[in-house]
């Protein structure tokens, strides 16, 4: 669903006094915050490369994306054809990666612990502690973006391939995609914000309560039963071949 084709349906859950795309952005920073729905995670496939500051071995996280939610190291060439190494990160962010380590997987896939910046932090600033396997957290680059000390070396054969959660950013056209995608829960949320600005707050959050229970169910009916997480994984761009998104 696209903006327009959100707007010709959910308008009227807007007040007079403001823009749809305002209301709408507000509800989906909100819907965004509250968990991992479909169609707001990727699996992604990125390669090191080395930081002229420090030397380190990094990734680059795209700014698109805000969250690590789980992590492995794979053979660059590796794909998700049989749905494997998505497997492996949905078990790493359930907490169940005995399976994972034990062979089940192809055994160049292991999974890797996600440390955030102030983990393991000397005081003098000059390292970040014992990386000989995890993926570290670093400061920011110039242009923003999240950045982590990996124990892999450019071209010697290895990835990290990353579950990732989509970042929120404000839509302003309309051919743009709604993400979430669910009309309920983003027509709960509008109205949602009406009962705020009328003042009754029990109503406000009931409907917010009303939402995230609607995206809860569109994430087990798209995994089906026995899902783990309820986690969506996408290839937008189709880049399966060439080790983009998995």
């Amino acid at each position: 669903m696209i903006v327009s084709e959100a707007q010709t349906l959910l308008a009227r859950y807007v007040g007079a006094n403001d823009t749809f795309l305002e209301r709408l952005n507000l509800v989906r920073a909100r819907l965004l915050q509250q968990g991992n729905w479909p169609d707001c995670t990727r699996l992604v496939k990125l390669s090191p490369e080395k930081d002229r500051q420090t030397g380190y071995s990094v990734i680059l996280m795209p700014s698109d994306y805000s969250t690590v939610l789980a992590a492995a190291i794979a053979g660059e060439g590796e794909s998700d054809t049989d749905g494997s190494l998505t497997q492996l990160l949905l078990n790493i962010m359930q907490g169940n990666t005995t399976s994972a380590q034990s062979g089940d997987y192809n055994a160049t896939a292991r999974p890797i612990p996600i440390r955030n910046m102030y983990e393991n932090f000397n005081a003098n600033g000059s390292d970040f502690g014992d990386t000989s396997w995890a993926l570290q957290e670093l400061p920011r680059d110039f242009e923003g973006r999240k950045r982590y000390r990996v124990p892999i070396s450019p071209g010697d054969g290895y990835a990290c391939v990353l579950l990732v959660k989509l970042g929120y950013s404000a839509l302003t056209l309309d051919w743009q995609e709604v993400i979430p995608n669910n009309v309920g829960a983003l027509k709960a949320g509008l109205q949602a914000l009406l009962a705020e600005d009328a003042d009754n707050r029990g109503l406000s959050r009931e409907l917010w309560a009303e939402a995230m229970e609607l995206l809860a169910e569109q994430a087990e009916n798209d995994m089906g039963a026995g899902a783990e997480g309820g986690v969506e994984i996408r290839d937008d761009l189709q880049l399966s071949s060439i080790g983009g998104i998995l």
